[in-house]
């Protein structure tokens, strides 16, 4: 288990971390969320130990990870892709790691066989593709065969085949009972990957919930309709209180009724529909609505916005 208890980091006079505390649980995967600059790769570099923190405590298993006696046996970690010597074999890396902490040869061979890096073993890792200098980072977090896990954007270059990898490990993982961390930009894959989600922003945490209480409590499901006669439907839609805009000639997106309520005023206006489907919203749109005022750099282009409402 990870347990951040008010955390505080400053670099220089500027907060990094501000009183952040969470638990990330053994058996589930935990999302770690924020836009860049807000705190996620600051908080896990405390974990390893390889931060100081100005405040508040930061513990793997009950402990700070520098007190255990084995402490690749006992967390794991991918921060940084290149962090082993660009110079070494692959295998050579791995086995120095292996040494170090009192690990037999025989797991080097047995992770990098688990990553698909076995072919490539004897290749100095200074000449791997962003995505095999990932696979050979989590062969390193593998090693110790520890029950903790963090990753810092594992699938950072990686294919598609990869990617899938990637989740399936970490759910394999946390199936075992082991406690998973991962902080990821990639909301669509988080959606199928996290059990759960934690939210920083500019240092704070934003929020805390299982996936589905984060999507439930930010969301805004909706109604995608296509009718014969959007005028009247969307009339009728509106008298009755739902928010109703029009998509094109054809077809409406209707909030503040489900879909079995539309299809019924449908009914009753006697109007055809030709498409009702019901969108529950996404861990990309929940993360944008909360976040939206946490971004550091913003870019210039911004997400057009359906253009008339039905009044």
């Amino acid at each position: 288990m990870i347990e951040i208890s008010h955390l505080s980091k400053d670099y220089g006079g500027k907060a990094a971390l501000s009183d952040v505390s969470f638990t990330v649980q053994p058996g589930q995967v935990t999302g770690f969320l924020g836009p860049n600059g807000a705190g996620k790769s600051t908080t896990m570099r405390i974990l390893m130990g390889l931060e100081t923190a100005s405040s508040g405590t930061a513990t793997i298993m009950g402990r700070p990870l520098a007190q255990h006696p084995a402490p690749l046996r006992t967390a794991g970690a991918l921060l940084d892709a290149r962090s082993l010597h660009p110079a070494r074999k692959a295998r050579t890396s791995l086995l120095a790691l292996a040494d170090s902490n009192g690990l037999p040869a025989q797991r080097v061979d047995e992770v990098l066989e688990l990553t698909g890096l076995g072919a490539v073993a004897d290749k100095r890792s200074g000449g791997f593709s962003l995505g095999m200098g990932q696979r050979l980072g989590i062969a390193a977090a593998l090693l110790g065969d520890p029950q903790v896990l963090l990753f810092d954007e594992p699938v950072n270059g990686l294919d598609p085949e990869g990617v899938t990898w990637v989740r399936r490990l970490c759910r394999d993982l946390a199936s075992q009972g082991r406690t998973v961390l991962i902080s990821s930009h990639l909301m669509s894959e988080m959606a199928q990957t996290a059990d759960r989600v934690v939210v920083i922003g500019r240092g704070r945490i934003l929020a805390d919930a299982s996936l589905e209480e984060f999507t439930s409590r930010l969301g805004e499901n909706h109604v995608l309709v296509g009718a014969s006669d959007t005028t009247a439907l969307g009339n009728a839609l509106h008298a009755g209180g739902a928010d109703v805009r029009r998509l094109d000639a054809n077809r409406l997106d209707v909030r503040g009724f489900d879909a079995a309520h539309v299809g019924r005023v449908a009914f009753e206006t006697q109007v055809m529909l030709s498409e009702l489907t019901q969108v529950k919203t996404s861990l990309e749109d929940a993360y944008l609505r909360l976040t939206a005022a946490e971004v550091e750099y913003r870019s210039g282009v911004q997400t057009p916005q359906p253009q008339e409402v039905l009044r």
